[in-house]
């Protein structure tokens, strides 16, 4: 499960606490959480294709 609808409902309550937040307008949605996830899985990939020996390196 994802929590990016989250986001819409945190926006709204910070701009009734603080009337100077940008509410919905200065929300990122999800440019940074598509971006994590796509290191993740260029993380993942790069360690899986690298050579046995390299991998045992890291782990010490």
């Amino acid at each position: 499960m994802d929590n990016a609808g989250n986001c819409n409902t945190t926006a709204s309550e910070l701009k009734k606490l603080i009337p100077t937040f940008g509410g919905s307008a200065a929300c990122t949605w999800c440019f940074p959480h598509i971006i994590n996830l796509i290191e993740k899985v260029h993380i993942s990939v790069s360690y899986l294709l690298r050579p046995a020996d390299k991998k045992s390196q890291l782990i010490k």
